[in-house]
């Protein structure tokens, strides 16, 4: 059975949208006759013309011969149809819509569209003639050397093996000297792929004592301008181990906990754990919660002070 393509954003089409309601139903039918055609877009029924009647009694009950003439005319005006002497035509069916649902073909004609119109490869002789005619498999493939050091030897390797001064000709190369990497590459240190930093050691340290194990990579960043800007370890050290007493005791949930790149960050929270553990404060007639025993309310207020509105 023939198909057709009918695309989602139809409805926001202002060609067809702006159409009165009773003959936006007639696209739909349009579409399907331009598609039985036996020249797909055109409208033709067996090799006949498709008239006005025709269309009337494919949309169904309630639309007359010229009805839809006048839908016709409308729609032509919005370049939907056009005319082809006596046929008429869907504007740009084609280019929409396709006999297969397949993509091999259209895939394969542009592919051999971009091939023609692409310029002319050098190849590796220089002469025009080369890579183009190579098959796909068979192109080289490009690898980053593994270090600086075994590149600086490549290096020297070639420029040794093609300079005849450097070597009389009784005394060729020892086959090590061309393949055996020199002692210094042995020797060097592989190089890192790790994306992560070196972690300083005091660091390292401060890491388990916050109650918050998230986005190491940025504590350890906010770590460093804190330390910068005159903080010691042993004051930020104190500070993280304070947090997590006092996190402790309130019980707080882990969601609610600055996250470490937070607490060292520009806001200083760290500073209000530096010199111990905060206690809520005490009301003016002299009762309140027992050190340790925070009320409800004084706790939110103490961790809105503390920690902000938001972690």
């Amino acid at each position: 059975m023939p198909w057709f393509r009918f695309y989602t954003d139809t409805p926001d089409d202002l060609k067809v949208s702006t159409l009165p309601k009773t003959e936006r139903w007639l696209w739909p039918v349009v579409m399907c006759l331009a598609r039985e055609s036996p020249e797909p877009g055109k409208l033709l029924v067996k090799g006949a013309v498709v008239t006005e009647a025709h269309i009337a009694h494919k949309a169904g009950p309630g639309y007359s011969p010229k009805e839809v003439a006048a839908a016709l005319k409308r729609m032509a005006a919005r370049d939907m149809l056009h005319r082809d002497g006596d046929v008429w035509v869907v504007t740009h069916f084609t280019r929409r819509q396709y006999l297969s649902d397949s993509s091999a073909d259209r895939t394969a004609e542009y592919r051999r569209r971009h091939r023609d119109d692409a310029p002319p490869s050098r190849g590796r002789h220089g002469d025009g003639v080369g890579d183009d005619f190579r098959p796909s498999q068979e192109r080289p493939i490009l690898r980053a050397p593994a270090t600086e050091t075994e590149t600086e030897y490549r290096d020297r390797a070639q420029t040794t093996a093609s300079s005849p001064s450097e070597h009389p000709p009784d005394r060729q190369p020892a086959e090590h000297d061309m393949h055996a990497p020199p002692a210094a590459a042995e020797s060097a240190p592989a190089r890192s792929t790790s994306l992560e930093p070196a972690y300083s050691s005091d660091f390292e340290a401060w890491w388990p004592t916050y109650p918050r194990h998230r986005e190491k990579v940025d504590a350890f960043k906010a770590y460093q301008s804190t330390r910068k800007d005159g903080a010691t370890a042993e004051d930020l050290l104190a500070a993280s181990r304070n947090c997590a007493t006092y996190v402790e005791e309130q019980g707080t949930e882990e969601r609610f906990i600055p996250l470490p790149a937070t607490f060292l960050g520009p806001s200083r929270k760290w500073l209000d754990f530096r010199d111990g553990v905060p206690r809520p404060a005490k009301r003016r007639n002299g009762t309140g919660p027992r050190v340790g025993r925070a009320t409800h309310g004084s706790t939110d207020a103490l961790l809105d002070r503390v920690f902000g509105s938001k972690p």
